[in-house]
């Protein structure tokens, strides 16, 4: 089977192995990518969609968030629809596949069991939470099974290592059938995402279910385009809601009674560290942290650093990009200025040393519920810099424990970094008061308290 790739980003990186164990007869001939800076992916050519219609494939491959604008593209120039896939489809033709299993996967007698259902496991902020829902609850002698539809290969084996159990079931949120009898075998349900509506839908017909939510507005919308009446058939009755933030709460508006929705930040694990020592001699290291796409905003960071004087501040930006035109476009706006680095995606050792050096986590996000990273830089005693669309600014006293800037507004991230470059001798302080917030709200000490909490009412 000849196939053309289109995207050549972290969505495919991820699922390139995955890929391959659905097609086993697979060829990839070539990637498509509407930018070409770069000709060659993987030892393959690199296609314009416009350059593709003289090849000969059996089928193209949609690999980004960005399915629909890029099929709606291909039919534009005359791509038979039949020959487009999307991920989904890929998987649907998995479905003849077994389910898969990873670690232990057993049930200890006398002991209770959780389920948790993740989507797509990787290394981003809710499939690293369910993977500490799993680390509380197995310290409070509950065996934790983690389900998903697909996963990075590196980021489950590191599950593994870890003594978790995984269950890979590529049709978990597309239908369910007796292949999943198994649920009635656990004692609590938990699914971790609004993405996973359709597994809600079906789950809290026959079981009691805790959903936990995450979600910006856009994949709330986009979850309600896809699955418009999934929404109304939940039975509320049988399931306990909470949302990681007021933000997702508040997004939830309209598609559940707001008043049904409790609140649940998550914990995460302490690292040994030494306090900051920061020398006032050298330049403050401002950072961004995240996937770069418009809603976490580096244009706006960007644009704040071009107004720092070159000689005060270092500007890195870390993250990988599902989009490739966006991240040409950052390029060019950071070439601008030698003080702007763009480190691209870290792995984790990597990210940890990088902390070394971060004095400052920077997100300006235009929205974002409550970030991984800024629960770490609040751990590492790091002060931050956030927009008050952000979750954890409902958190923060500006310029005590943190810094709160206008979401969307170079000029006010400008003058809060300019705030903290004319008082340096503050930021050990801030920094301290940071790390005692983490100490007193987001340690997994707390989250596995609030999780027994939840248990404990259904009981």
């Amino acid at each position: 089977m000849k196939l053309l790739i289109f995207g050549t980003g972290l969505f495919y990186e991820n699922r390139k192995v995955q890929l391959k164990e659905i097609y086993s007869d697979l060829e990839i001939i070539g990637f498509v990518d509407n930018n070409t800076y770069s000709s060659v992916k993987d030892g393959l050519d690199v296609y314009h969609p416009n350059n593709i219609s003289e090849l000969e494939f059996d089928f193209i491959i949609l690999m980004s968030k960005s399915a629909d604008d890029m099929k709606k593209q291909l039919i534009s120039i005359g791509i038979e629809k039949k020959k487009i896939k999307t991920w989904d489809d890929v998987l649907d033709d998995r479905n003849g596949v077994e389910v898969r299993l990873y670690g232990a996967n057993s049930f200890g007698a006398g002991h209770r069991n959780m389920l948790v259902i993740s989507p797509f496991l990787g290394y981003s902020g809710v499939p690293i939470v369910s993977v500490y829902i799993a680390e509380v609850m197995e310290e409070q002698g509950i065996n934790v099974t983690i389900v998903s539809t697909g996963g990075d290969y590196h980021f489950i084996q590191e599950m593994v290592k870890q003594g978790h159990n995984v269950v890979i079931y590529p049709k978990l949120n597309r239908g369910f059938d007796t292949e999943i009898y198994w649920l009635s075998q656990f004692d609590y349900i938990f699914v971790n995402s609004f993405v996973m509506l359709e597994a809600i839908e079906y789950i809290s017909k026959y079981r009691h279910v805790f959903w936990w939510l995450h979600e910006a507005s856009y994949y709330v919308k986009r979850t309600l385009s896809e699955n418009p009446y999934s929404a109304s058939k939940i039975n509320l009755k049988n399931t306990s809601i909470f949302a990681v933030s007021n933000i997702a709460k508040e997004n939830l508006n309209g598609v559940i009674e707001t008043e049904r929705i409790g609140l649940l930040p998550y914990g995460i694990p302490d690292k040994d560290i030494e306090e900051s020592r920061f020398d006032e001699k050298r330049k403050i290291v401002f950072a961004i942290i995240g996937t770069i796409e418009e809603r976490k905003a580096q244009d706006i960071f960007i644009n704040a650093a071009l107004t720092i004087d070159s000689g005060a501040a270092e500007f890195w930006i870390i993250g990988a990009t599902t989009d490739n035109v966006l991240e040409s476009e950052i390029s060019q706006m950071a070439n601008v200025y030698e003080n702007i680095k763009i480190l691209g995606e870290l792995s984790r050792k990597k990210m940890e040393e990088a902390y070394e050096h971060i004095d400052v986590l920077v997100c300006p996000s235009r929205e974002d519920p409550f970030p991984v990273t800024v629960t770490e830089a609040l751990m590492y005693g790091k002060p931050v810099i956030v927009s008050e669309k952000v979750g954890q600014a409902d958190y923060l006293q500006d310029g005590i424990n943190g810094f709160i800037c206008q979401s969307g507004s170079v000029e006010s991230l400008s003058e809060k970094m300019k705030q903290v470059i004319s008082n340096k001798g503050l930021l050990k302080y801030i920094g301290q008061s940071a790390r005692k917030l983490y100490e007193e709200q987001f340690t997994l000490k707390h989250f596995a308290h609030n999780l027994q909490d939840i248990i404990l009412q259904k009981k």
